[in-house]
């Protein structure tokens, strides 16, 4: 994948729009960017552009404390190098609840969903067959 520079378009998304889409595709009651902290989202964004990315059975849906985000992190972070995505993931701003570190890398997420993300997903991608393992 070729560099997404700060300059790139996706990082001019907005809060609202990025919510919304949360919301319609992943999260249907998704409040604030803060709650990313988590990981389950960016897991969840991941695996619908890389159908089995990630084993979503061992992320903690359910994530109340850092040591839960932080392995839901883990999972991603293998999600990413499994598919060669050269992203570093600062897990320890993410899991803090920063608004401004969640919302950039946020961004990053959306901007790789709409280049990668199979065309009957939503994205602009070339549409990929369905994977058949869950």
């Amino acid at each position: 994948m070729s560099s997404m520079g700060m300059m790139h378009e996706g990082y001019f998304v907005g809060r609202k729009e990025l919510t919304n889409w949360i919301r319609q595709h992943f999260e249907p009651t998704f409040q604030k960017v803060e709650n990313l902290a988590s990981g389950v989202v960016y897991c969840q964004i991941l695996n619908s552009v890389h159908p089995g990315a990630i084993q979503m059975g061992k992320v903690k849906r359910d994530a109340k404390t850092e040591v839960d985000f932080i392995h839901n992190f883990k999972l991603l972070q293998s999600g990413f190098n499994k598919q060669k995505i050269d992203r570093f993931i600062d897990v320890d701003k993410l899991t803090k609840r920063s608004f401004q570190f969640n919302m950039e890398f946020l961004q990053f997420m959306k901007a790789y969903w709409d280049t990668h993300a199979p065309a009957d997903a939503g994205g602009e991608g070339v549409a990929e067959p369905a994977a058949t393992e869950e």
